[in-house]
């Protein structure tokens, strides 16, 4: 079992209080990702998992059991969890073979043991018959995939991964995650993953925890938060978004629906929206509706809503994306190559979805 439960776990350094009163539950099995910019907390909840730092208050356990409290701290060496870091951290002046069998060596396995957990390690990551090359004749995913043998080869409870991909050029990113997702598949083992790039979270994760601010801002999995989110926070750093200000100007039977009229453009068409469950409103309330770029659709200027005039676009291959403005603010719009619009055109648009959010 690989279940972890933090309860009202925070930390203070001084008077920054870099965790506040996070509860979550991460299941046996899941990859949940930790996703928010630099500073927000997510590191440093980590390393309150792995052992590294102490809570200021609140509580973790590792199945079912309590490692961190105020008045208990089991060391990290005890809890039986991996962690890979950011800069790999294998050692210069050992093969690869050796790095990987540090641990079992510090156990006291023997020799035999070793060599056939080693060789099996390397070829689960893919660097069987790397066995006897040096970091410095490695590439930084090689590096990686030794830093997740290591980490792998006394068998943990759970992975934590502490950004292990941001030294990593696009593409090699990219085919990493993956390789990730493949290895959790063949282990099933649970993973925690700390990250700031949304596309990681978005990829790899069952669930993500969305923080700001040293507090947990949401956690779904990666299509609830990209299209509900529940704050403008989360929509803005998941994607990207117009946030436009509006006025609820009715209210659908459910509560989850209604349409909003952009303020200051009273004599327009209002917009449909989506209305999170999270978010209790009134008509006639003042708020903001976001749109994501591609739920904005450009048509002739007698099809749609609202008559706008594009003012930039760019050509992003699988993309165009377009800049226009409806009043005095730039909406964005991505649209497929084969709608190509002139700047300084005039066009129409349509919104197929949008998100009231109370402010």
């Amino acid at each position: 079992m690989g279940n972890i439960v933090l309860k009202g776990l925070s930390k203070k350094f001084g008077n920054v209080i870099a965790v506040n009163n996070v509860n979550t539950e991460i299941k046996d099995g899941e990859i949940v990702s930790f996703l928010g910019p630099s500073g927000c907390g997510k590191t440093t909840t980590l390393r309150i998992i792995a052992g590294l730092e102490r809570p200021t208050d609140g509580k973790v356990y590792i199945d079912d059991k309590l490692v961190s409290s105020k008045e208990c701290f089991i060391p990290p060496e005890k809890r039986n969890l991996g962690m890979v870091f950011q800069n790999y951290a294998i050692w210069p002046h050992m093969t690869v073979f050796h790095n990987v069998a540090y641990p079992l060596k510090l156990k006291k396995v023997s020799k035999r043991e070793i060599k056939d957990k080693v060789i099996r390690i390397l070829e689960m990551v893919g660097m069987k018959g790397f066995e006897e090359r040096y970091p410095e004749q490695l590439s930084g995913g090689q590096q990686q995939r030794v830093a997740l043998a290591r980490a792998m080869i006394m068998n943990p409870i759970a992975m934590l991964f502490d950004e292990p991909l941001s030294n990593l050029d696009a593409k090699l990113r990219e085919r990493m995650r993956f390789e990730i997702m493949d290895l959790h598949k063949k282990t099933g083992i649970t993973v925690i993953y700390v990250t700031h790039d949304q596309a990681e979270a978005m990829v790899l994760s069952d669930q993500i925890v969305v923080m700001n601010q040293g507090s947990i801002q949401q956690i779904g999995t990666a299509i609830q938060i990209y299209c509900e989110p529940v704050n403008k926070f989360v929509a803005d750093f998941i994607g990207i978004a117009n946030f436009i200000e509006c006025k609820l100007v009715e209210l659908g039977k459910d509560n989850h629906s209604g349409k909003v009229q952009i303020l200051g453009e009273s004599g327009k068409n209002p917009i449909e929206c989506l209305i999170p469950l999270s978010q209790k409103v009134t008509l006639d309330q003042e708020g903001t509706i976001f749109i994501r770029p591609e739920d904005i659709t450009l048509l002739p200027i007698d099809k749609g809503e609202h008559v706008v005039q594009i003012e930039r676009k760019a050509f992003l291959g699988s993309i165009i994306d377009y800049r226009i403005k409806v009043g005095k603010k730039e909406w964005r719009i991505e649209t497929n190559p084969g709608v190509n619009l002139d700047v300084g055109e005039k066009v129409s648009l349509h919104v197929k979805k949008a998100v009231f959010l109370t402010k």
